[in-house]
């Protein structure tokens, strides 16, 4: 056995490293739920002052634009960090072709990223202006709380959230592209220590074929899928003549499902080499 330990060794710790891919990309959801706590507090806080009836009315007044302008700071503080995050993200995909859809498309998206970096910049310095200037007990000052609060609403229901979305897409396209690459250089290293396991009788032959045989399927379903989302978005006018109802966030979505499926494998074929080989 002593004379296998190197390639048990290699097995064991390139297939745990496989199982441990990070997926903070697709999750932006989930990565930013901490940050929501506070101005989920404040809304509750709103609601309470709104509700409390024992409050005189510039009491209430007080309570509401306090919470008011605390919503407002969190959710003009997310706004601008979820820009600036966007724009690393675009300016970290690979050099595209001069005159190609893509930096034409990466060029537009960075665009409208920096118009909306000042419109977020710009209502929270009238939000600052508000509160060093204005008076906390006074009903006009939760009022152009009120009206600055809609104005942001307004902004993103028309022009920021459909955009911001469809720069995700693309974003996500060579994310997805990416970690493909590397799950099918994973699985060629994963492949060849099986190989050479089952040359030195550690392991039965074809015990793992079946996985393997997943992993291939999984991975030419995920990189089938982000082909298909790259040509919607690339050639949105074709994507619309066509009789589907997938859109690429849903494909884009599919496809890292499937992926991660990989991962859930090389861990479950990890953990079955280091029951059997006792390492």
């Amino acid at each position: 056995m002593k004379k296998y330990f190197w390639t048990i060794l290699s097995a064991a710790t390139l297939i745990g490293m496989a199982a441990q891919p990070a997926f903070a990309d697709s999750t932006s959801t989930a990565t930013n739920a901490p940050a929501l706590s506070p101005i989920e507090d404040s809304l509750n806080q709103l609601i309470s002052a709104k509700e409390d009836v024992t409050l005189s009315p510039s009491a209430r007044t007080y309570a509401e634009v306090t919470a008011r302008e605390s919503i407002l700071e969190g959710v003009l503080g997310l706004s601008i960090s979820e820009v600036s995050s966007t724009q690393s993200k675009l300016n970290s995909l690979p050099n595209f072709a001069k005159g190609s859809k893509e930096l034409a498309l990466q060029n537009k998206y960075l665009g409208q990223l920096a118009t909306f970096s000042a419109f977020y910049k710009k209502e929270y310095k009238l939000l600052i202006n508000i509160e060093d200037n204005s008076d906390p007990y006074s009903e006009s000052t939760n009022s152009a709380l009120k009206n600055l609060a809609q104005d942001i609403e307004k902004y993103r229901e028309n022009y920021y959230d459909q955009q911001i979305s469809d720069m995700m897409n693309f974003y996500l396209v060579y994310y997805s592209q990416s970690i493909i690459s590397t799950a099918s250089a994973q699985l060629a290293k994963v492949a060849q220590n099986i190989n050479q396991l089952e040359a030195a009788n550690l392991i039965s032959q074809g015990q793992f074929d079946q996985q393997l045989k997943e992993v291939n399927s999984l991975l030419s379903s995920a990189s089938d899928l982000t082909a298909a989302a790259k040509g919607m978005i690339l050639n949105p006018q074709a994507a619309s003549a066509l009789n589907t109802s997938s859109t690429p966030a849903a494909l884009l979505t599919q496809s890292l499902s499937d992926v991660k499926q990989v991962y859930n494998i090389f861990l479950d074929i990890g953990n079955q080499l280091k029951s059997e080989l006792g390492s």
